[in-house]
């Protein structure tokens, strides 16, 4: 009960966007497909897209595919935006604070979110449609994730001193990198994206204590980043499996906790 109230008053805050076909149409902030109930929450959305919600959006454009080049990290943000639009009628920039997205993000392109493009609504793509099928994919899965949940659970997570050691024993990260302390940022960053759906660059800052006055978020380094995602070679594999393996183990003791409390609740 308390949850529903406090998802009203998030949406009165956030007002909804005028529905399509209205004036507003050609606003490209606003949602490009109807605003409906479609069998998803936009607790169900993460901030980041996984590879396979958006390779199949990718492909669902006709007759040409959506990019999905690193350059696309705009579209798949507001991919995730346009989710949550469609089914709360918010505008953008409520969908994206809704997400956990800074507001210092928003603006005109190149700005890490920005209003889809024009060049992706036109053909030869179709992101309406793919946007559609899309939606319909979320809606059919067995199990659903609220992943606001989860951002909220986590918001203040970090890596933990000994979780790090026993990695580093296992596998000497002093081979693959330079700096530890980077590293460890890093990998907190990537756990912590597993843990929550959203993106590395937006984990708490590791130690914030000891970290620039007024640095919030992650400083990531994006050629780990990719290394740990994308394993290279044998030790790049053994850490982020390593890594892999501590998230599975937080959230399974997290959903344990959640599960207890639920209990006890009703």
């Amino acid at each position: 009960m308390i949850r529903h109230e406090i998802d009203d008053a998030f949406r009165r805050r956030f007002p909804a966007q005028h529905p399509p076909g209205s004036s507003d149409q050609a606003d490209r902030t606003a949602c490009v497909i109807p605003v409906r109930a479609r069998g998803y929450q936009a607790e169900n959305i993460p901030q980041h897209l996984p590879d396979e919600w958006f390779t199949l959006l990718s492909q669902a454009s006709r007759p040409k595919f959506l990019p999905r080049s690193p350059q696309t990290n705009g579209l798949r943000r507001a991919v995730a935006v346009q989710l949550v639009q469609a089914v709360t009628g918010m505008r953008m920039d409520g969908a994206a604070r809704f997400l956990g997205i800074p507001t210092n993000w928003l603006g005109p392109f190149p700005a890490p979110l920005h209003p889809l493009r024009l060049i992706f609504q036109k053909k030869p793509y179709d992101l309406a449609d793919a946007l559609e099928q899309l939606a319909e994919h979320i809606a059919a899965l067995p199990q659903q994730v609220d992943y606001r949940q989860r951002r909220e659970s986590f918001q203040p997570w970090n890596l933990s001193t000994a979780t790090w050691n026993k990695i580093c024993r296992t596998v000497p990260t002093t081979r693959i990198v330079r700096s530890d302390d980077q590293f460890r940022e890093c990998s907190s960053a990537f756990v912590w994206s597993l843990l929550t759906g959203s993106e590395g660059k937006l984990a708490p800052c590791f130690l914030p204590p000891h970290s620039p006055e007024g640095r919030t978020f992650t400083q990531q380094d994006s050629k780990i980043i990719q290394r740990l995602s994308r394993p290279p070679d044998r030790t790049w594999k053994a850490v982020a499996d390593l890594l892999r393996q501590a998230a599975h183990r937080n959230l399974a003791s997290w959903e344990r906790r959640h599960q207890q409390r639920r209990s006890v609740s009703s």
